[in-house]
């Protein structure tokens, strides 16, 4: 078994259901359920995120903790508590300045740096209208950022290419020796 079909079977039993049940509340059939519960397959990931539902953890923590039946007491919450006792780190990453606790089903963003809190202060303060806005901006930006960027086409690296190819060959004709007209 594997560690998502054993916390599908502590899911199902935590709301005192049949395998019947959770594949009709999933709107699977019931051998695919099956399936999945036995480790046999692997669910989509739609289906993957209905289950974390299900069982009011983060999808994070549905696929890299074990889960008890204790861990029910405590559901995950939308919102981080203001103070946060003794938290333990499921994933994440710094360099992308994301963080996932046990007990929170959203990812906590950090700043890496004093330009980005700025940005980020300055976003917030922004009205919802205008939020949007930058939204648009930048998904459009993403998508479309390989016209701006400024790397050379490939005719210019060729010519780049060939200009380090020639200056190589200087250089090799500066060290090694002449061939002597014996």
């Amino acid at each position: 078994m594997t560690l998502l079909s054993e916390n599908l079977r502590t899911i199902r039993k935590h709301h005192k259901c049949t395998q019947m049940a959770m594949a009709q509340v999933l709107g699977i059939g019931f051998r695919t359920y099956v399936r999945y519960e036995g480790g046999e397959r692997d669910a989509p990931s739609s289906t993957l995120v209905q289950i974390a539902q299900l069982g009011s953890i983060s999808l994070d923590r549905l696929l890299t903790t074990c889960l008890t039946a204790k861990d029910f007491e405590f559901p995950d919450t939308q919102t981080p508590p203001k103070v946060v006792k003794d938290p333990k780190i499921i994933g994440g990453s710094l360099s992308a300045g994301r963080l996932s606790l046990v007990g929170l089903r959203e990812d906590i963003y950090i700043c890496l740096d004093d330009k980005e809190s700025e940005v980020l202060k300055k976003f917030r303060e922004l009205p919802a209208q205008e939020k949007e806005s930058s939204f648009q901006d930048g998904e459009w930006l993403i998508e479309n950022r390989k016209k701006f960027d400024n790397k050379p086409d490939s005719s210019t690296r060729k010519n780049e290419k060939e200009k380090n190819l020639k200056q190589l060959k200087e250089l090799a004709q500066l060290i090694l020796p002449k061939p002597s007209k014996n």
